[in-house]
C-alpha cells in the first residue's frame, strides 16, 4: 500500500506500508518506509517501490496486492503505477482504497449543493468535504460562544464580521445541523472499512 505525501521540506516522499499474512495465515499490516522521490512520476514510483522489495529480497511475484488512494498516476490504465508493477506480475491485484471511495463520493455528492460548494464549504475551512465530522461538531457544540466571541470581535475585524452574520442565518445553522447528524454515520463506515480484518464479500 502506498501514498504519495510532501514533508515540511517541500520534498515528495512515499509512504510504502506493508499488508503479509503470517505462518498462521493472519493478515498484519505494518509501516514499510518512506522513501524520498525527485518527482512524483508513475515511473520514479513503480522504481522506488521495485527498489525496497529487491533491498528486502522480496520478488515482485510475491506481490499479489497494490493498494493506493486511486489518483491517477497511481490507478492509470495506460502508465500508472499499478500497470508498471502488473507487467512484471500480471496477478497483482490493485485496489483504490475504499475509504478513499468513500471519501470521494461523499466530497462528489457535497459539491453538487451549490450552497454547500459555494459557501459553506469555504466558511467553515474545508477543503475536502468528506473526512470533516469534527470540523462542524466543534461550532454545532460551542455555537453561543462562537457567536459571542465574533460578536466581540466584529467591531475590530471584517472576517468576524462576515463570519458572524453566515452564522447567524438559517442556511447555515439548517446545514450545520443537517451535516451533525449525517456525518458521523459516514465517519463510522470509514472506520469499518478500516478495520484490520475485513471482508467486503
Amino acid at each position: 500500500m502506498c501514498d504519495e505525501t510532501t514533508d515540511i521540506s517541500t520534498t515528495k516522499e512515499l509512504v510504502l506500508l506493508t499488508r503479509l499474512v503470517d505462518s498462521n495465515g493472519q493478515a498484519k499490516s505494518t509501516f514499510a518506509k518512506v522513501i524520498p522521490l525527485q518527482d512524483g512520476t508513475a515511473d520514479t514510483i513503480a522504481a522506488a517501490q521495485k527498489t525496497w522489495l529487491q533491498e528486502k529480497n522480496i520478488s515482485i511475484k510475491k506481490v499479489m496486492g497494490f493498494g493506493s488512494d486511486g489518483a491517477a498516476v497511481m490507478t492509470g490504465r495506460k502508465n500508472g503505477v499499478a500497470v508498471l508493477l502488473q507487467k512484471e506480475n500480471p496477478l497483482m491485484t490493485a485496489i483504490h482504497c475504499i475509504c478513499h471511495r468513500l471519501a470521494l463520493a461523499v466530497g462528489q455528492a457535497g459539491e453538487r449543493v451549490p450552497y454547500i460548494k459555494n459557501h459553506f464549504k469555504p466558511n467553515l475551512g474545508t477543503s475536502v468535504f468528506g473526512p470533516h465530522d469534527e470540523a462542524c461538531k466543534s461550532p454545532y457544540r460551542n455555537l453561543p460562544a462562537v457567536l459571542m466571541t465574533l460578536n466581540n470581535e466584529n467591531k475590530n475585524s471584517a472576517t468576524a464580521t462576515g463570519l458572524l452574520i453566515w452564522l447567524r442565518k438559517y442556511s447555515t445553522l439548517a446545514t450545520l445541523y443537517l451535516l451533525c447528524d449525517l456525518l458521523p454515520h459516514l465517519s463510522s463506515l470509514s472506520r469499518c472499512f478500516q478495520q484490520e480484518i475485513i471482508n467486503l464479500q
